[in-house]
């Protein structure tokens, strides 16, 4: 591949402010995939700067970079064109997206994906890439904590490196060694997302009493069951995010790196 470009609009139903698009576009250069990208929301021309910022925005939310990111993501791209096939079009109410890849004189993908979810979790994973690499965002991290009556507390967390697409993890066992694949990591995020959070019941100091709890990285504690909770009687994420805990402080984690 040398050549991609993502047009990405939101569908037309979405009201400002949060209606948006985005035009990315990528060459290889070298063997590195250099990229330029811009964000922009739109149709706010009617709404009043108080209107936009008590939904949580600013008067100026657009953002563009230019920049390489690492080749792990070229990897990535070859990897995930391979099979996609072309939808006929966007129907009314599905976002707007349109990818082109083309190789030395021929075309790879010109369309748009039949796979819609897939790319576009795939390319909000390439975007919170390019947010790390330019330093606008850094990379998530998380925080688990174990209280066990008799044996005492052991605590953990993990980094997770969009702009590298790697995991490690944090604390008294801390190193470079991946402890989980990128496609385990995105299976306990979609756990650990799916949580219903309580912000007013979590505590900011590190919790002393039997249980299991987990930091989202905003330096507050949450309890499994409690102030992080199933999001329904018929959706228990309580139980794998205690076993991803339970592995996570386990003597001996072990993974077998990036994918």
């Amino acid at each position: 591949m040398q050549f991609l470009e993502v047009k990405y609009e939101t569908p037309a139903g979405l009201p400002p402010p949060y209606c948006y698009y985005y035009h990315l576009i990528g060459r290889v250069v070298k063997g590195s995939l250099q990229v330029e990208f811009n964000w922009v929301y739109h149709h706010r021309e009617d709404l009043t700067e108080e209107e936009i910022t008590n939904e949580g925005f600013t008067g100026n939310d657009d953002y563009s970079w230019k920049g390489t990111l690492h080749e792990e993501w070229l990897r990535q791209w070859k990897k995930k064109l391979t099979g996609t096939k072309p939808a006929t079009g966007p129907r009314e109410e599905e976002p707007y997206l349109h990818i082109t890849a083309e190789e030395t004189g021929q075309v790879l993908f010109r369309g748009h994906p039949r796979n819609l979810s897939e790319w576009e979790y795939f390319l909000h994973e390439f975007i919170q890439a390019i947010y790390e690499t330019a330093g606008k965002e850094a990379p998530l991290r998380l925080h688990f904590r174990r209280i066990v009556q008799g044996t005492g507390a052991a605590e953990a967390g993990i980094e997770v490196s969009f702009s590298y697409r790697s995991i490690k993890l944090l604390g008294k066992k801390q190193g470079n060694t991946p402890i989980l694949t990128w496609e385990e990591m995105q299976r306990e995020l979609q756990s650990i997302y799916a949580l219903e959070y309580d912000a007013e019941a979590a505590v900011p100091k590190a919790p002393s009493h039997p249980g299991y709890y987990l930091d989202m990285g905003e330096g507050q504690w949450y309890e499994l069951g409690k102030s992080a909770r199933n999001p329904s009687p018929r959706n228990n994420v309580v139980a794998p995010v205690t076993r991803f805990i339970d592995r996570l402080l386990s003597p001996e984690p072990k993974g077998s790196g990036k994918v």
